[in-house]
This record gives C-alpha cells, structure tokens and sequence, in this order.
C-alpha cells in the first residue's frame, strides 16, 4: 500500500473505522427512504418539490389533486455536511524510526537520516520537530529536523565527523518535552 493511499485512507476514518463517506450515505439513503415511504402513503400520485429550509428543517413539498403533504426531514443536509466536515483530532506522536542512508559511508562526506514520527497505530505524525544528536568519537552534535509532512518523514543531511574508520556512530532521535514517545536509534560505521 502506498504512503498516499494510507494517508488517504487515515484521512478518511472515523474512530470507529467507519468512513465519513458511509456514514453520510447511510444518512442520505435513511432520508431518502423515509420520502419514498411517505409519498407512497399519500392518498393520491403526485409531483414532489424542495421547498426549502425552514427552522432547520429541510421540507419537501408534495402536491396532489386532493391535497397538499408536506413532508420534514429534521436536518439532514446539515448532518451530511456535518459528517463530511468533520476532522479528527491530530494523532499523538508514540514513536520516532530513524535509519541511515549510508550504513558504512566514508570518510568526509555526509549522512543522510529518514525520520519517521507514528502514533500508537503506526499511522505518521505530521508537523513534528525532531531533535536529533548524533553521538561522535569525542563530541556530540544536536540538530533539528524540519517539521515532519503529512505521512511523518522528514530527512535530516549532515557532514560526517572526525569519527574514526570502524568507529561506530549512535544516532538518537526524539521529542523535546515529550518523554512519553519512544525515541529511535541507529547506527552506522564510518569506512575508508
């Protein structure tokens, strides 16, 4: 499954793993059904008509030789732009990977890290900052990354160290002020 399908796809579910789409059709099928199930009761064939909002209320007016029905539906269209209005709350950040482009880059060149920021579905985090440090032979190195985009990656590129060949590197990653979200970690060993 692609990034922008599971984006898509978390986009679109409720909490209880109903989509907004169903739910909506649900409401418009149930409105719909009560029309026809009213115009069948009329005493006479008729011509129906919209004829508005009215309180709240939507009306469907229906006319027939005898008499006039006027039939009220308490909100619908209001529920279905509701439905599909609605958003979920952001996701909370639970978990931070990180893996390195090169896992035995040489010497004087640079490192690239991807960062991806989940929540406890494993469903990406977007606009989240990552602190990341790079733990060296003989000194630490902080950065930050730019914030992470709507499916949870960013990158972060960085000139290697003085690490020496076979050294190996630590990358830790996490969340400043957030202690609850599990921190990722990698590493690599400069060559050559």
């Amino acid at each position: 499954m692609s990034r922008e399908s599971r984006t898509s796809e978390r986009h679109a579910k409720n909490s209880k793993g109903v989509t907004l789409v169903q739910r909506a059709l649900f409401l418009v099928s149930t409105v719909a059904f009560s029309i026809i199930v009213s115009a069948c009761q009329g005493s006479a064939p008729g011509a129906a008509g919209y004829s508005g909002m009215e309180n709240g209320k939507t009306s469907l007016a229906m006319e027939s030789s005898s008499s006039s029905h006027e039939l009220s539906m308490a909100q619908p269209a209001m529920e279905v732009e509701s439905l599909l209005s609605s958003t979920q709350p952001a996701p909370r950040p639970a978990k931070i990977s990180v893996t390195p482009k090169y896992p035995s880059p040489g010497q004087g060149g640079s490192q690239v890290l991807y960062i991806r920021v989940t929540d406890e579905e494993d469903r990406g985090v977007s606009g989240v900052r990552v602190r990341v440090t790079i733990h060296e032979r003989g000194q630490v190195r902080p950065f930050t990354t730019d914030p992470t985009g709507s499916d949870g990656y960013t990158q972060l590129s960085y000139p290697l160290g003085a690490s020496p060949p076979g050294y190996t590197v630590l990358v830790e990653a996490s969340l400043p002020g957030e202690p609850e979200v599990e921190p990722g970690h990698a590493i690599y060993t400069p060559q050559y």
